[in-house]
């Protein structure tokens, strides 16, 4: 059996940090196109602190052919997400062609994406209860005052 001083609590050791999440919402646009697809296009969306997870998702999307009434053979759509610092950048996809085996056929649409992203916080994390005094009034987030307390007199009192 293992003895209390012998574990290391790693919350101790290293605390979690603080985070915020934020939600975002974009819309990628696809011009009408025909001899090449699917198509692809790159939006960005920036955060104030570094993100430290991102995820995206489709929240909507329209698609069809242009000018002509064609059977669906395929259509492809989807959305990727990269960190870079206080940036996701959104990769989109969209494509949609007929049973022809080729993408001959113009097409245009859209996609709605939502970017759900786990941000740093600006401020350092308060001390827990676990910091001694010396130590938070070290690292400024305490200060110690020279007055003995229950000296001072009230406001506008002389204390006479």
């Amino acid at each position: 059996m293992e003895s209390d001083h012998e574990r290391v609590d790693i919350e101790r050791v290293v605390p979690p940090v603080p985070t915020v999440t934020e939600i975002r919402t974009l819309t990628v646009t696809f011009p009408p196109v025909s001899g090449s697809g699917p198509q692809t296009a790159s939006r960005s969306v920036s955060f104030p602190t570094d993100v430290r997870n991102a995820t995206v998702g489709i929240t909507g999307y329209s698609l069809g052919f242009v000018d002509e009434d064609h059977h669906l053979g395929r259509m492809e759509i989807g959305v990727e997400s990269r960190i870079a610092g206080q940036v996701v950048h959104v990769d989109a996809r969209l494509g949609l062609r007929d049973w022809s085996g080729n993408w001959d056929d113009a097409y245009q649409g859209w996609i709605t994406a939502a970017v759900i992203a786990e941000l740093s916080l600006l401020s350092p994390p308060l001390p827990t209860a676990e910091v001694s005094a010396p130590e938070a009034v070290r690292q400024g987030v305490v200060s110690l005052s020279t007055e003995p307390v229950g000296t001072s007199p009230p406001d506008g009192d002389s204390g006479r």
